[in-house]
């Protein structure tokens, strides 16, 4: 998923704005191999493990900045989608889909750890965003219910 390359970036974040904290959700194969790359950052980098679907809202709205760091094989980006809707707003890397969903200054200019320090220290330093919210109303159900009926009803054959 590329949270490696947001670690190995992060020290470069804590250098500008040393009162960061790196909140990780999630469970999965490697995450000892983070927990142990996250070391040296101390208490900068909590994991919380898996994170109930109830319990997502509210780390979303407590967050300044959701990150997703991923690297490849990112099919559309739906936690993008759910983090904005919450009014949290949110970086990608511009893989797959992520360049769909995210305005281009949302966008790492790559995947590297370089790369996500310059995008998180640009942001920690600018204004923050607002109206995350409408920026993702064309995904809002009703709407994306409406387009899909469209297509379909183009994709029917006349039943004169």
């Amino acid at each position: 998923m590329g949270v490696e390359n947001l670690l190995r970036g992060f020290p470069a974040v804590l250098e500008k704005h040393p009162d960061t904290t790196l909140i990780i959700g999630g469970e999965g194969p490697i995450r000892g191999e983070l927990e142990k790359l996250a070391e040296p950052l101390g208490e900068r980098v909590r994991f919380l493990g898996y994170v109930s679907d109830e319990d997502l809202p509210v780390l979303y709205r407590a967050a300044d900045l959701f990150v997703l760091p991923t690297v490849e094989l990112e099919g559309f980006g739906l936690v993008l989608i759910e983090a904005m809707a919450c009014g949290t707003p949110s970086m990608g890397t511009p893989v797959a889909a992520i360049p769909e969903v995210l305005e281009p200054e949302a966008l790492f200019p790559g995947i590297q750890p370089d790369d996500l320090a310059s995008g998180v220290n640009r942001f920690l330093s600018s204004p923050r965003p607002k109206g995350m919210r409408e920026k993702v109303e064309r995904y809002a159900w009703p709407r994306v219910a409406k387009k899909a009926e469209e297509v379909l009803m183009k994709a029917l054959p006349d039943s004169d």
